[in-house]
């Protein structure tokens, strides 16, 4: 697994993951993006009650007017109560999903999301270094992967 840490830019391919705090999907990366996809994603979350309650994830697949091939939407709770640990389990919950799904490559929204007042580099390395961890498999006397 590699990590590129870039401006925001959202790629046109691959998996798109965002982080929103409880009710705040009409805010940041998750409301342009779901101007770009025509009102979809927000559709999808009144379907699913998503409200970024802490670990709900709303998983939409193909969504209209995108040509990524999912977006996953991760609920983190309450601003004041997400730290660098909820950070790390974040990390961790959209690898775990990402893997799961099969996903060759994702791209993280986490300009502008900062809860709890962590800035936005430090949020960063602690989701891509849980995310590195979660990841890790012993593979050395496996025969067949």
């Amino acid at each position: 697994m590699q990590f590129t840490f870039t401006k925001a830019a959202l790629p046109k391919t691959g998996a798109i993951v965002i982080p929103v705090i409880e009710n705040g999907l009409g805010d940041g990366a998750f409301a342009a993006l779901n101007e770009a996809a025509s009102g979809s994603l927000a559709r999808a979350a009144k379907a699913a009650n998503f409200t970024g309650k802490k670990d709900q994830v709303l998983d939409v697949i193909a969504p209209q007017g995108l040509d990524n091939t999912r977006v996953l939407v991760f609920g983190v709770g309450a601003p004041k109560t997400f730290g660098l640990e909820e950070a790390e389990a974040l990390g961790g919950a959209i690898c775990a999903r990402l893997l799961s799904a099969r996903e060759k490559s994702a791209a993280i929204a986490l300009e502008g999301f900062a809860p709890g007042g962590i800035e936005a580099d430090v949020l960063a390395a602690h989701v891509a270094l849980a995310a590195k961890l979660r990841a890790y498999r012993f593979d050395k006397y496996r025969t067949k992967l």
